[in-house]
């Protein structure tokens, strides 16, 4: 079982949204989901208490919801768009209801955590302009982006509200949970090393190297490893044989666990023993010459660093659990009619 995020929802909330957000292959580059409202007819098609939802806004969805689906290479099949239609509409009835009921406090905290967000998110980028030119090229601007994922941290504010609050996870429960699933916090074995990398693909295409050079690249690992062997500073070597700029610059330390995602290097590491240099390893991408400095064994994270996690985990599965019914009979009250075509 896997930890999930502290704020659950508004991320699962905001991923959905975020996936969301591709170009139609049909779609000019050049139209925005919010402008498209000219296109659509202004019909309603669902009302309820302090509520109403016009076709233009129910097709602005769709589209984002098909662009995702397309975008990865899944169309939604024709035969399932009434029923895509119908989901989606339930999503925004939803969200409108939320959105009703959130107090003046609960929408306050959600555009705060909607900006904090949002500035992570841009930091991510090389640049905001960077940023704003990708969320462009799937055809919406910044502020209508802005505008969906605050209207999802709000929706979160009254979420937990009205779920979390009476649900307290006690200390006892959470230390069950950590004996219980033990392995989640497990930290496997792990070699410490360093690292003497020499390539076989280009860096620009990263297709291989030709066998003349690959050759030459082979040899100079080779030397690398004797000198290795016979005692020269393998920090110095490091300096002088290796390619590998981010290991480089810290003297070619690195660690790797066990279950890595490079058996090859896996496998030759952890026969090594302590202050042994291993021979040349070929991985496919490149040699690699290493001298293990230590081993260290399989562990686990201690409770007292994990109990706010799962104490969150277990809030979080608690207001999944609640959320079905909860929303449910909110839409009752609502008194929501559909009139959909």
């Amino acid at each position: 079982m896997k930890l999930k995020a502290s704020n659950l929802l508004f991320f699962c909330l905001v991923s959905v949204l975020l996936n969301g957000y591709q170009p139609l292959e049909a779609q000019s580059s050049a139209l925005k989901i919010n402008n498209l409202s000219d296109l659509f007819s202004k019909d309603i098609v669902a009302t309820g208490k302090d509520l109403e939802i016009n076709r233009s806004e129910l097709d602005k969805a769709i589209i984002t919801t098909k662009a995702n689906r397309v975008s990865q290479g899944n169309p939604i099949p024709p035969h399932l768009n009434d029923t895509v239609e119908a989901q989606i509409l339930d999503k925004l009835i939803t969200t409108k209801i939320l959105l009703n009921k959130a107090s003046k406090e609960q929408k306050r905290k959600g555009e705060l955590n909607a900006k904090s967000f949002l500035e992570d998110l841009i930091r991510q980028h090389p640049s905001k302009e960077t940023f704003e030119r990708q969320l462009l090229s799937t055809g919406m601007d910044l502020e209508y982006f802005k505008d969906q994922v605050t209207e999802q941290a709000i929706v979160k504010e009254v979420i937990d509200a009205d779920l979390k609050a009476n649900y307290i996870v006690t200390s006892e429960e959470a230390r069950e949970f950590y004996e219980d699933n033990k392995e989640v916090f497990a930290i496997p074995e792990r070699a410490e090393l360093r690292n003497i990398y020499i390539p076989t693909r280009s860096k620009l295409t990263g297709e291989p190297l030709s066998s003349d050079e690959n050759t030459k690249r082979l040899s100079r690992a080779k030397e690398a490893q004797k000198k290795a062997s016979s005692g020269e500073d393998f920090i110095k070597l490091v300096e002088t044989y290796s390619e590998d700029a981010v290991t480089k610059a810290n003297q070619g330390q690195v660690t790797i666990a066990k279950g890595s995602n490079n058996p090859t290097l896996e496998e030759a590491v952890f026969a090594l023993h302590e202050g042994q240099v291993s021979t040349v390893i070929n991985t496919g991408t490149g040699y690699h010459v290493v001298k293990l400095i230590k081993k260290l064994p399989k562990g686990y994270q201690p409770f007292s660093e994990v109990s706010e996690r799962i104490k969150l985990q277990l809030e979080a599965e608690n207001v999944e659990k609640l959320l079905p019914e909860y929303l449910d009979k909110l839409k009752r009250e609502a008194s929501i009619e559909i009139s959909l075509d």
